[in-house]
């Protein structure tokens, strides 16, 4: 008995002795970096919290950036995604500064949605954030209709909290030069804060300071996959690798600027995915083999050295850095899956090569580039943006620089999942999803041919092939009384939601349930080209799924004829049709056709309603509001 009992004591003692000296010394080693910046007094300097709502990682970019650059201005900074930090803590901070775009129309981004939930709730008391002071910069378009809506919100919504505003909100325009907003703002903003925190702003070379270092002395030995993977509810972090049912060509004929449509379908039986048609799809695309070698040519990255797993650990206290979906990876998962080759070389990134230069000249005109002088500024967007020129280009224009990976990972923005609008109905495909996919080719202006990462991605993909995706869920879908009216206007690409719209009628059109009327305006350049899905149309009014089909085929006459010239002919019945309740849905291109078709329904609304041009806005906002007017649209 005596025997047990000293061998049972041992055995605490030993666990003990493990759990303080072992197991904690691992746990703090491998801590990500989102803890090990949590945010506390560092040499009594003020704390700025940044908080980032980003869909496209823009935001999350910009609020990096103003971390990074705040320290400079005396500030103990720290930039978090909205989704890491918990709502409720928000009235114990001191300062914080949210950077919050805009996502669809007027929504908050994935990463948002809890945090702006929180914020929204009425119960909140007006006090709730004094003592807190904020700013707030909003990413947007202005090419959609509720432009700045989030930023313009968090400004609005967080000072009614009680909170202080220390600086203006600044919006960034997608549209136009959002980094050149971004930089003005922020340049402004910090000087603001400084003088209310009474900082002490470091006057002194801007050396760079790498942010990581690589560490490959890792326990793993093979890293099979670039993500993990999720077979219950697919996400971001877990999407689902999803096999290629079918890739066609949707085209008859390319046309003299060889475009190219295509109609893919992915399987998702035992994904866990559900879907409604309207939903998005998010494909998270890859990076062209070729292009990936060029990089690691140009780097010098060796067949060995591309696959041998790596973590990233931060400079400044040689933690475990949380930067890519998994923190053991490898260069070819890093250089394939996890960083954007094809996107146009930023500021920042000139800024960083330019301490590698090892030509004096090169060294000077990038960082004239870099720079936010006005002959900078021309030089920026005549030689990089106009030209659409990536690390690559700049790299091989500027042969002295020579990058180490380390620097190389901290300048590339990362690669974006791409959003399809879904083109099929989980009540006819249960086990697939489908979208349409524009493939994207153009030219700049002294004729370098450029490609689109996700859609020359998916064109490049063969049937029995795989994709990692999964599904966001939006507000775009079919009324719930199948006998309400609808309008769908959707030319091009723009069908693809209205396609699933179809599947959903049909379906419910077999179980013998009453449909009630449906538009479908659709327009294409000629009916031998480009009418996409015109056969399933035509059969859809056959069987009533579709009571009216309007075609516009822009180049197949002498005068061209539109989408909004096919509702403007049909205006009185559509207003009519919204007097029965009728929704009203709009998807495609938010600069021109989105605009052009609303104005035309304004007209209408006018017109047969016997309203003034201020009661029609009124009358199609209060549409919108009951999500009777929906649009799905983009701008690109």
């Amino acid at each position: 008995m005596s025997l047990l009992i000293y061998t049972l004591i041992a055995s605490v003692v030993f666990f003990i002795i493990y759990w303080v000296f072992f197991k904690n010394s691992s746990e703090t080693d491998d801590k990500p970096e989102e803890e090990e910046n949590d945010i506390g007094m560092e040499d009594g300097k003020p704390q700025m919290l940044i908080l980032y709502g980003s869909q496209t990682g823009t935001a999350e970019e910009f609020a990096n950036t103003l971390a990074s650059d705040a320290r400079k201005y005396g500030f103990n900074s720290i930039a978090k995604d909205m989704v890491d930090f918990e709502p409720s803590e928000l009235p114990t901070q001191k300062f914080v500064v949210f950077v919050v775009a805009t996502y669809g129309e007027g929504e908050p981004t994935d990463n948002a949605r809890d945090f702006y939930e929180y914020i929204k709730d009425s119960s909140n008391p007006n006090d709730l954030l004094a003592g807190v002071k904020y700013a707030v910069f909003g990413l947007g378009n202005k090419q959609y209709k509720l432009y700045q809506a989030m930023g313009r919100y968090f400004d609005k919504r967080i000072k009614e909290l009680g909170a202080e505003q220390v600086f203006r909100e600044g919006e960034g325009d997608a549209d136009a030069d959002i980094d050149e907003d971004f930089e003005e703002w922020k340049s402004q903003f910090l000087v603001a804060a400084s003088e209310v925190f009474e900082t002490e702003v470091k006057v002194e070379d801007d050396v760079y300071q790498p942010k990581f270092k690589t560490n490959y002395s890792v326990k793993e030995q093979t890293i099979s996959a670039p993500y993990k993977t999720s077979t219950h509810s697919p996400d971001a972090k877990h999407p689902f690798l999803s096999t290629i049912l079918k890739n066609v060509q949707l085209l008859n004929n390319p046309g003299t600027d060889n475009r190219s449509t295509l109609h893919v379908e992915f399987d998702i039986k035992g994904s866990g995915i559900r879907y409604e048609a309207g939903d998005h799809l998010a494909v998270c695309p890859q990076n062209e083999e070729s292009l990936v070698k060029a990089y690691m040519k140009r780097l010098g990255i060796t067949e060995e050295d591309i696959e041998k797993p790596l973590q990233l650990r931060n400079v400044k206290d040689n933690r475990l850095a949380s930067y890519f979906p998994r923190d053991t990876f490898t260069l070819k998962f890093a250089l394939t899956y996890y960083l954007d080759l094809n996107a146009i070389a930023k500021k920042k990134a000139l800024n960083i090569m330019a301490n590698f230069a090892k030509d004096e000249q090169e060294r000077d005109r990038l960082r004239l580039l870099a720079g936010n002088s006005q002959e900078g500024k021309v030089q920026y967007h005549g030689f990089i943006k106009e030209e659409c020129r990536n690390v690559l280009d700049v790299l091989n224009q500027f042969k002295s620089v020579d990058l180490p990976i380390e620097s190389f990972v901290e300048l590339m923005p990362k690669l974006q999942v791409r959003y399809y609008s879904i083109a099929s109905s989980s009540q006819l495909h249960q086990d697939s999803i489908c979208a349409v996919v524009a493939v994207v080719r153009f030219k700049t202006s002294s004729g370098t041919a450029k490609e689109g990462v996700c859609s020359s991605y998916l064109e490049r993909l063969k049937e029995g092939q795989k994709a990692y995706i999964y599904v966001r869920h939006s507000n775009f879908h079919l009324p719930h009384d199948p006998k309400t009216p609808v309008i769908m206007v959707g030319p091009g690409t723009g069908v693809a939601p209205f396609i699933g719209f179809l599947e959903q009628r049909t379906a419910m059109n077999k179980k013998g349930i009453e449909l009630g009327e449906c538009q479908m305006y659709f327009g294409c350049r000629k009916k031998s080209e480009d009418y996409i899905f015109g056969d399933m149309m035509e059969n859809s009014v056959k069987t009533n799924v579709i009571t009216q089909l309007e075609v516009a085929f822009s180049r197949d006459q002498e005068q061209k004829v539109y989408v909004q010239n096919k509702v403007e002919a049909n205006s009185e019945k559509i207003w009519n049709l919204l007097q029965k309740g009728g929704y009203f849905y709009i998807c495609g291109d938010a600069k021109h056709m989105a605009k052009d078709v609303e104005n035309v329904l304004l007209s209408s609304i006018q017109k047969y309603g016997n309203m003034t041009s201020e009661e029609a806005v009124k009358y199609l906002d209060k549409l919108s509001n009951e999500h009777r007017y929906q649009l799905d649209v983009w701008s690109g």
